[in-house]
């Protein structure tokens, strides 16, 4: 549980830095007319399916993790990752440009973003709702820090809420952006912002402790293996229980 508010946690510290990449396509979505409710329901309608896709591909990563956790190897994964993430903090409190990902990410979703210009061109929330879909695919670091938390939940459903959570966490800023955007000066968001490798600091220290097998409800279950006998002629099979919930 203490992970899911970790995720929620971690999309409101980020809020100010969705800024940069989504911002702009917050505050040009098309609406049919210029009233409170229009625009308020096109933002809902984009920002719903930006946090679907979050869900979708955090089922994915969940069901990897599931994997990984029938493995075996789901502990040192945890630490592997939360090493990671603390690692990236560091360098970004220490003011070293991180980028970790720009390798890896295909050439296609980099200019994504250009491709999305003819559903901005269109009214109509359905189309609203497509450009939020799109949205969710879109490059982001903080995003790819998400899903690295998704793989170590280590299930299919975990991953979802997680991502899920994540995304509401980044609605107070999208939502409100068209109405607040003339307050938002770039003194106040450079300071919001120093707060997200805080956040990752955090939570990279939480998927340490969370692997560290240290038998703490919720935080850090413990996971013993348990030798199965069977037949004098069969070999005795080694599981992997939790003793407490994760």
């Amino acid at each position: 549980m203490i992970y899911l508010w970790t995720a929620l946690s971690l999309g409101l510290v980020s809020n100010f830095h969705c800024l940069g990449m989504c911002g702009p396509i917050a505050l040009a979505i098309p609406v049919k007319s210029n009233t409170f409710s229009s625009r308020l329901g096109s933002i809902l309608l984009y920002n719903l399916g930006r946090i679907s896709t979050y869900a979708l591909i955090g089922a994915i990563f969940g069901f990897f993790g599931k994997g990984l956790f029938l493995m075996g190897i789901q502990q040192q994964l945890s630490i592997v990752i939360g090493a990671l993430i603390v690692a990236s903090a560091i360098l970004i409190l220490a003011n070293r440009k991180v980028d970790l990902f720009s390798k890896i990410i295909p050439s296609k979703f980099v200019v994504l973003k250009s491709k999305m210009q003819k559903y901005l061109r269109q009214k109509g929330y359905f189309n609203n709702f497509i450009l939020g879909l799109l949205n969710g695919i879109l490059p982001c670091g903080v995003v790819y820090f998400a899903l690295m938390g998704a793989l170590a939940t280590g299930g299919v459903v975990s991953g979802i809420l997680f991502m899920t959570l994540f995304g509401v966490g980044t609605l107070p800023v999208m939502v409100l952006l068209p109405w607040i955007k003339d307050y938002l000066t770039t003194g106040f968001r450079q300071k919001l912002q120093r707060t997200v490798p805080v956040m990752l600091l955090i939570f990279g220290s939480l998927l340490i402790v969370r692997g560290a097998n240290l038998g703490i409800p919720y935080l850090s279950p413990k996971v013993e293996k348990t030798k199965t006998t069977t037949t004098d002629n069969e070999p005795q099979k080694e599981e992997c229980t939790v003793k407490c919930c994760h």
